[in-house]
């Protein structure tokens, strides 16, 4: 079985994108490997964290532009989540 280091599951955790499955594809470990790797290590997890968060920026910056952009799907999207404290809604809840 493959060592799982610190050095070795951060790379793969940065390479990754904070993505588990494909860094423990690259060690060609389980996914449930890596998780109990992770979750045994306190700096691990922050540097899973902010490689999920940086993530999570980019997305938000491309939905801005796509917003500038005047595109439908983004103006709902922004809308819906975002704009929901102040009344909007592009997708109506219907009864069931």
């Amino acid at each position: 079985m493959t060592k799982l280091t610190q050095k070795g599951v951060v790379t793969a955790i940065q390479r990754m994108r904070g993505n588990i499955w494909a860094a423990a594809r690259a060690f060609r470990v389980s996914r449930t490997a890596i998780q109990h790797r992770i979750h045994a290590d306190l700096e691990m997890q922050q540097i899973l964290t902010d490689e999920r968060e940086a993530l999570c920026d980019d997305a938000e910056t491309a939905l801005v532009a796509a917003t500038r952009d005047r595109k439908p799907w983004a103006i709902c999207y922004l809308l819906d989540t975002i704009g929901k404290d102040r009344g909007w809604r592009c997708n109506p809840i219907t009864p069931q």
